[in-house]
């Protein structure tokens, strides 16, 4: 290594221990006024200036025998700054100690804080352009042992002023519990003593160079000065002293020696071992019971989540009910629909057909033979066509009386969840107003018929599950009141009396015109109970067997041959429509032989079980075929059953969604109240 190199890395070293010996002194003190960094840079400066003055070099340069009087003037100029800087830095220091008086605590508190982290910031600007002034001197010198030496320096400075900010960080900590005004009075003294102590030192140094030098008057004088500012730094240093003292009996009162302080310090710092010790057990504990309750919302989020999915799936099952009582209840009204047109359309027929029948009667032209041949072809084509209504009638009351039953079971369970019925409404028209009030002039007028057909379809569909719900639990017909079992089979029930009687509905109110006695069915067509005709026998009217009742006779003859059909008229006569009132009625066609009695009892087995288990599909499935005369009656036939077959499992299915309603709702149940089970 050069000489350069060599200078320059003894004054870096030299700058080191310097910065080093300053942050070593700020380890015991608060820097309460940023004044006595400035006053700190100026004794660094003249340190400086001392370390090169003492070196043989420079002395022999600035000695008095060479003829240069710049050392003398740059002492003086130091002596001076120095001065300046102490009288400055100790009025400042006295300044903010008489202020804390005029203050309140939480102010006085604020603005010590705010000096302490001030002065820790410029502390630290001046720590970092040291540090990056090392650095880049460190590596202009090129050799790496030096290098590893100087960064290993400059390290330990790093936790010189690591040490120096914990300090202040401890302090602002400890402000809440801490006598404020006697901390910054202990503060504030300390600082000064430092101030006194750093002067009187450089001083001291100062002095002990002007010694070594040739005694000439500006030497003595100057001599004499540094001596006087030396005993006025030390008077004021034991004023100082006396005062540091009295403010730590103020701060920390004790009339116990120290071995007995010791002592106690030593059992409150075990206790509060012991303390500690317990603290950690019961921070295990809680985290013990931390983690269990972790453990434990997870398990009710994942609760919840299932609860959720739960409702939602409530809910669809709800929306699903909801649809498919309003699509059951519109199937029933077009089933009824039919059901008085072909009434209607029947009726129409009959009158027709007997119209005829009085046309071949009264044709004097006939003979008895074709007389009777073209009223046998009547009674043939009024049977065939009675057939035909009454296998289509089945059907369509079986299906209607399905439905029914299907939406009665429905609108019970979904009675209890109406509430949310309309809950769900209001939520969709508050939606719909958010959104009108947001859409533009352009927009209103349809979310405004959006809203509209949502609260007519929101009424449409509580009338049809209100109907649904109320929907009597007998049904009626032409023979008596019934119900409906689960496997969609009519069982009637018999009155108050005992009998069968015919039940109507209110609506049904009975009137009578020139044709019959009708009433009026709900889509306002004439539904004939009794539609009268006259032949030359009398009046008459067709019962549902097809039987002839007449209520008029002719003559006392046909009367005596009658047999009364109703209990409430005495003179009705029955007469088979399939025979010709002039011919005497055959009892071969009534009789039963003993061979037939014997064949019905060979297959009563066979037939009681075709009756319970494909009666009514069979039959349906052949008055079908019998009505609508297919060219493959066989295929036509299967389709059929097929189609029948595919209704019982569209029965089964809803039979299923109900069920999944019911437990949904039971499981919500369950699930929201866990405490009741």
């Amino acid at each position: 290594m050069n000489a350069a190199n060599s200078k320059r890395f003894d004054r870096l070293l030299r700058d080191i221990e310097l910065h080093n010996l300053l942050l070593r002194r700020f380890g015991n003190i608060l820097l309460v006024d940023g004044e006595f960094l400035r006053f700190y840079d100026i004794i660094d400066t003249a340190e400086r200036t001392l370390l090169r003055a003492t070196t043989d070099e420079e002395l022999d340069r600035f000695s008095p025998d060479s003829g240069s009087r710049g050392l003398l003037s740059l002492f003086e100029l130091q002596v001076h700054q120095l001065q300046r800087a102490k009288a400055s830095c100790l009025q400042r220091i006295d300044c903010f100690r008489e202020s804390q008086t005029r203050r309140s605590a939480e102010d006085l508190k604020k603005r010590f804080s705010g000096r302490l982290e001030t002065n820790l910031q410029q502390l630290q600007q001046i720590h970092e352009q040291f540090r990056y002034h090392v650095l880049r001197t460190v590596w202009n010198l090129g050799d790496i042992s030096l290098i590893a030496e100087l960064e290993s320096l400059v390290t330990h400075t790093d936790q010189l002023v690591g040490i120096v900010r914990k300090n202040h960080l401890n302090c602002l900590r400890l402000l809440p519990s801490v006598d404020l005004q006697h901390t910054i009075s202990l503060s504030c003294s300390r600082l000064k003593f430092t101030v006194h102590s750093l002067l009187i030192v450089i001083l001291v140094r100062f002095l002990d160079l002007l010694l070594t030098m040739d005694g000439e008057e500006h030497i003595r004088e100057l001599h004499e000065k540094l001596q006087r500012e030396i005993r006025q730094s030390l008077n004021e240093m034991q004023v100082n002293e006396e005062e540091l003292a009295s403010l730590r009996q103020k701060l920390f009162p004790s009339t116990v020696s120290l071995g007995t302080q010791r002592t106690v310090a030593i059992e409150q710092r075990d206790l509060r071992a012991i303390d500690l010790q317990e603290q950690l057990r019961e921070i295990d504990l809680l985290e013990d019971d931390k983690q269990e309750l972790e453990g434990r919302v997870a398990e009710l989020i994942v609760q919840r989540e299932t609860i959720q999915h739960q409702l939602d799936e409530r809910k669809r099952l709800l929306h699903e009910g909801v649809r498919e009582i309003v699509r059951l209840e519109r199937l029933i009204v077009v089933i009824e629909q039919q059901i008085s047109d072909a009434t209607v359309e029947f009726q129409r027929q009959a009158e027709f057909s007997e119209q005829r029948r009085l046309e071949v009667l009264k044709d004097k032209h006939l003979s008895s033979e074709n007389r009777q041949k073209l009223l046998a072809e009547c009674d043939a084509e009024m049977m065939d066509q009675r057939k035909s209504h009454t296998s289509n009638m089945n059907l369509l009351e079986a299906r209607r009386d399905e439905l029914k039953r299907i939406s009665a079971n429905l609108a019970q369970n979904l009675e209890t969840f109406r509430d949310e019925i309309e809950k769900k409404h209001q939520e969709q028209i508050a939606e719909l107003e958010i959104k009108k009030m947001q859409a533009s002039p352009s927009e209103l007028e349809q979310f405004a018929a959006d809203i509209k057909q949502q609260q007519t379809e929101h009424e449409e569909n509580l009338a049809m599950l209100e109907r649904a719900r109320a929907r009597s639990e007998y049904l009626t017909d032409d023979r008596s009141r019934y119900s409906i079992t689960e496997t969609g089979e009519r069982v009637y029930h018999p009155t108050a009396d005992g009998h069968l009687g015919k039940v109507r509905s209110t609506s049904e109110v009975m009137q009578e015109d020139e044709t019959g006695v009708f009433y009026l069915d709900k889509f306002g067509q004439k539904i004939y109970h009794r539609q009268y005709f006259t032949d030359p026998q009398g009046k008459y009217y067709i019962d549902v067997t097809g039987t002839r009742i007449y209520t008029t006779t002719a003559d006392c003859k046909a009367s005596t041959q009658s047999s009364p059909a109703s209990p409430h008229q005495t003179n009705d006569t029955s007469v088979p429509a399939t025979t010709d009132p002039d011919l005497p009625p055959s009892e071969d066609a009534t009789a039963e032989t003993e061979s037939e009695r014997d064949r019905r009892e060979r297959v009563a087995a066979d037939v009681a079980y075709i009756d319970r288990t494909l009666a009514v599909p069979l039959r349906k499935g052949l008055a079908a075929v019998a009505r609508a005369k297919p060219a493959d009656p066989v295929g036509y036939l299967a389709d059929y059953l097929a189609l029948q077959s595919e209704n019982a499992m569209e029965v089964g299915r809803r039979q299923q969604l109900l069920e999944r309603v019911r437990t949904a709702d039971e499981k919500a149940n369950v699930n929201a109240f866990p405490g009741c089970m």
